[in-house]
């Protein structure tokens, strides 16, 4: 008994760079001769430059990655301004997704800090009956509100 062989189709995709995706990461994007976009966590061929064509072989979804079917380079798109506001977009994404990176990073240092000096304190607090409790609270507030209590 053989296995039937499944039918591959081949098409022309054109890297258009990286790109931010929803989860805030980067991921290489190729456009299909129909005006398609097809992100892909990994690039299919490497480092390539943008504006690069290639010749992919599709077996349904999945794009083959190595073997005959490999994708192979089928040349440049010729429109130097597309190529131009390509590279333009994958440099903001680039941008965008480290300023993002670099933001979420700043919170937790800042959590963390927080958490290192106030911890102690919120410890002692609950240690205080009710009445030094709403003093050193009134005394906490006035400090962080004025710089100084009295």
């Amino acid at each position: 008994m053989t296995t039937p062989v499944r039918p591959t189709t081949t098409e022309i995709r054109t890297y258009i760079g990286k790109r931010a995706t929803r989860t805030g990461t980067l991921a290489y994007f190729y456009i299909d001769d129909a005006g398609e976009l097809h992100g892909h966590k990994d690039p299919i061929l490497g480092e390539i430059p943008i504006g690069t064509r290639l010749e992919l072989t599709r077996d349904g979804d999945a794009v083959f990655v190595n073997g005959e079917h490999a994708p192979r380079v089928a040349g440049t798109l010729e429109d130097p301004a597309q190529i131009l506001q390509w590279i333009a977009q994958e440099k903001a994404d680039c941008v965008a997704v480290a300023r993002a990176r670099d933001a979420l990073r700043t919170a937790k240092a800042g959590r963390d800090l927080m958490r290192e000096h106030l911890d102690p304190i919120r410890t002692e607090i609950s240690k205080m009956s009710d009445d030094r409790r709403a003093a050193a609270l009134w005394w906490i507030v006035q400090y962080l509100t004025t710089g100084a209590a009295r």
